[in-house]
């Protein structure tokens, strides 16, 4: 596997499933292989509820959410980007690419609102990041080079894409802002 994408997946899953799914990407992928997740961190009730912000969650304990809203049909684990670049690192994967969307509505919410303790040592900006967009490679043994899509041996992934004055190849396309709409 060259390129393992999950889209709109991560916040529905838990972090115990996270784990694993980083440890089967760590197997299957390719050296010189990328990982790209595109994350959606808002409240999703505001798809159904335009009266609320999407940081509007935020404010309830994991007892309240879990006993009145969490079940494993719309599961939502609550984790904010902080929270996903720490688990990605630990797992053994390096940032090559982040953009996120910081959501200036969020910004004046958490102004007037009271979050949960869970979420009392984040930044107000790190909580009002409601979308994010990750390229990610697995960490190389201290000293190993690892390969790019065209075969050759490069220590920044996406800066040695090029091959020979050619395009860039998916991997960059893929991590550029103009890619996608999240």
């Amino acid at each position: 596997v060259t390129l393992h994408t999950a889209r709109l997946f991560l916040a529905h899953i838990s972090p115990d499933t996270i784990w694993r799914l980083n440890e089967e990407t760590r197997r299957i992928i390719r050296p010189g292989g990328l990982v790209f997740h595109g994350i959606g961190l808002h409240d999703h009730f505001t798809g159904v509820d335009r009266g609320i912000t999407a940081v509007n969650f935020l404010k309830y304990s994991d007892r309240w959410w879990n006993f009145f809203v969490q079940n494993d049909m719309g599961y939502h684990n609550r984790l904010r980007e902080k929270d996903f670049l720490e688990i990605f690192a630990r797992d053994g994967f390096e940032v090559v690419f982040r953009d996120h969307v910081l959501d200036p509505k969020s910004l004046e919410a958490l102004d007037r609102m009271q979050v949960d303790a869970r979420f009392q040592g984040y930044t107000k900006q790190e909580l009002a990041v409601i979308h994010s967009r990750l390229v990610l490679k697995p960490k190389s043994p201290e000293g190993e080079l690892r390969k790019n899509f065209f075969g050759v041996d490069c220590p920044e992934a996406i800066a040695a894409c090029s091959h020979d004055g050619a395009p860039r190849d998916a991997c960059e396309r893929a991590a550029s802002p103009d890619w996608g709409q999240l």
